[in-house]
């Protein structure tokens, strides 16, 4: 015998009922009830009338409801006025309206689930294209639904919970909240990469986007022992390990490629490879990974144990497809919804995801190169959705555009890094010193 899909009409007939009989009930409900929650056609043409009535600031009773819907020509569709009737005496009181509310939006979440694992069976049947994206999508749906329809939380209770930190006195000048980069003078900056954050590195090819950003994850997992998922869409993980060694070791890169060491230089590789095995980084390299592909694999890697930091190396890299598991046909779109993607995903695992972006061509055409915000590739989203956007700059790779061959082209084995937008702190303007030979950051004093 096929079974019914949950539903539980004695509740919806509760809210319904204790909304005519107190229609200041309806303010108790309509934050994470929808008319769409309602199994019985009926009770959502009544909800969406009593919802109508409310966004007009007129009480939802006996006479306003039935005038709303005679003005829709649906009141027979809900059994006429005696059917209102009837609901008001399902119940002797609205206090229990919200109960009743929380019981039929668990039953319509219930419903959603089936139908997702229905269309999910279906897309394995057929053996569709991407049937693990779209899937993940179709899950992901329903969790976001769900998720919107959480009411708003009080003030008073967002306080409570961290009182005893905002109250704390750090005479230092503050304490790093976030994930720490390693770096002093960004983390003085930034408080550290805040969970929820989405964080732009951006900047034109052979800038060092790639040794910057391993450079915060080693700093990230050795220093402070936050565990690291770093996907690289563009290198292969033995590459990346191979530059994380060199770093690690202070070594020429392409000597460690060429194996073309001394036997001092290859004890002290033995030595930090040690060190290393144990580093809380996990490498994804899986090429032009999809948005939703990444998602699974944070979901799975979170099972494991913490993640306290997500680099994307990088984001012109990865892949959005529509909800029929197709390319979006215009790029624009296409990094718009990777944008949203991510910061998303960062909301969603409340965990900081510091994304590698590529800058536009137009930084070349122009005498002064230090990129700005109209510099970010294919979508303006990017600035949008982007808690913080950073810009990595150095002057050494322009030596030969300078305007005058002089100013900013002086500075060999240096780099700006330029915090052009943070939503939740200052600007400013970091100095870095660079070891090309090594693909090295560090810390550098300004003259």
């Amino acid at each position: 015998m096929e079974k019914l899909l949950p539903q539980n009409i004695d509740a919806e007939q509760g809210v319904l009922g204790s909304i005519i009989i107190d229609p200041d009930a309806v303010s108790l409900v309509e934050p994470f009830l929808h008319a769409d929650d309602f199994y019985r056609d009926a009770h959502r043409t009544l909800y969406e009338a009593i919802i109508h009535l409310y966004m007009r600031r007129e009480p939802a009773d006996f006479l306003t409801i039935c005038n709303e819907l005679e003005r829709r020509n649906k009141l027979s569709e809900v059994g006429g006025a005696s059917s209102i009737t009837s609901l008001i005496n399902r119940v002797p009181t609205s206090a229990n309206c919200e109960y009743y509310g929380r019981i039929v939006a668990q039953k319509a979440l219930m419903r959603r689930l089936i139908h997702a694992a229905g269309r999910i069976a279906a897309l394995a049947y057929e053996e569709a294209d991407h049937a693990v994206e779209q899937a993940e999508r179709l899950i992901y749906a329903v969790s976001h639904a769900q998720q919107g329809a959480r009411a708003p939380t009080g003030v008073g209770s967002i306080l409570n919970g961290m009182f005893d930190d905002l109250v704390s006195l750090h005479p230092t000048g503050g304490v790093i909240t976030g994930v720490p980069s390693g770096f002093p003078d960004l983390d003085t900056l930034t408080g550290g990469f805040q969970p929820g954050n989405l964080v732009l590195l951006a900047g034109r090819p052979s800038m060092g986007k790639t040794a910057l950003a391993l450079t915060v994850a080693r700093n990230a997992a050795i220093d402070y022992g936050r565990s690291v998922l770093f996907f690289s869409a563009e290198m292969s993980q033995d590459e990346l390990t191979q530059r994380l060694v060199a770093l690690e070791a202070r070594l020429d890169l392409s000597r460690v490629w060429k194996r073309n060491l001394s036997e001092e230089e290859r004890v002290r590789l033995i030595e930090v490879s040690g060190k290393l095995i144990d580093a809380p980084i996990l490498i994804d390299d899986t090429p032009s990974i999809a948005l939703t592909a990444m998602r699974s694999k944070i979901r799975r890697a979170l099972t494991g144990g913490d993640i306290d930091l997500i680099v994307v190396d990088y984001l012109q890299k990865l892949i959005a497809t529509t909800e029929s598991g197709k390319r979006y046909p215009d790029r624009v779109q296409e990094v718009s919804e990777i944008a949203r993607g991510l910061k998303d995903m960062a909301r969603e695992f409340q965990v900081p995801i510091l994304a590698l972006a590529q800058l536009s061509r137009a930084v070349e055409t122009r005498a002064e190169k230090v990129p700005q915000l109209s510099d970010l590739r294919d979508s303006g989203e990017l600035e949008q959705e982007a808690d913080m956007v950073l810009f990595l700059y150095r002057d050494e790779y322009y030596a030969g555009y300078a305007p005058d061959g002089s100013s900013r082209s002086a500075r060999p084995g240096s780099a700006d890094l330029i915090c052009a937008k943070h939503r939740n702190g200052p600007l400013g303007e970091l100095r870095l010193g660079f070891e090309a030979s090594q693909t090295r950051f560090y810390s550098q004093k300004r003259e």
